[in-house]
């Protein structure tokens, strides 16, 4: 595992670093991204970054935010932990209020229909994301019932 990762992971269990880290991790990472034209993101790549563009509730606009995803049976899989401090965040509002959303992943953009995960599957898709980002195990001991979101893909020519 590359030093970086293990870094990434290990500061992500801390108490301190998810509440420092809300207020510009995602904001310097959507930024390089967007300066790269999706070739670079603070967080590497073995994070499985990509950004989720909602409709916000209630302005209507276009909101982008990065986010660590997993994938399951061609489904996208996302948390809205909020780095586990406990508030859900407003993206997971956005899907909730409209759920057509696209997701920048790997240089490619996949329209998706997402979904809240029901509570039969959150164990399943729980031990997919923790792969990816071991961290959500540490989140999930602070704060109960993080929601869970399968993003669907579809063909958004049709």
């Amino acid at each position: 595992m590359k030093w970086y990762v293990a870094l990434g992971r290990k500061l992500g269990t801390t108490r301190w670093f998810p509440r420092f880290a809300r207020h510009w991790l995602g904001a310097t990472d959507l930024a390089i991204h967007t300066l790269s034209r999706g070739r670079f993101a603070l967080s590497p790549r073995a994070f499985h970054v990509g950004i989720l563009h909602t409709t916000g509730a209630q302005t209507g606009k276009t909101r982008r935010v990065p986010l660590y995803f997993g994938s399951l049976d061609g489904d996208l899989i996302v948390a809205a932990s909020n780095y586990g401090t406990g508030t859900v965040p407003g993206w997971a509002f956005n899907l909730r209020r409209e759920p057509v959303a696209k997701v920048e992943l790997e240089g490619r953009a996949i329209s998706v229909r997402a979904r809240e995960a029901q509570p039969a599957e959150r164990k399943r898709l729980w031990q997919v994301l923790d792969d990816v980002f071991p961290a959500y195990a540490a989140y999930r001991q602070r704060v109960d019932g993080i929601p869970l979101f399968v993003l669907e893909p579809f063909d958004s020519a049709r």
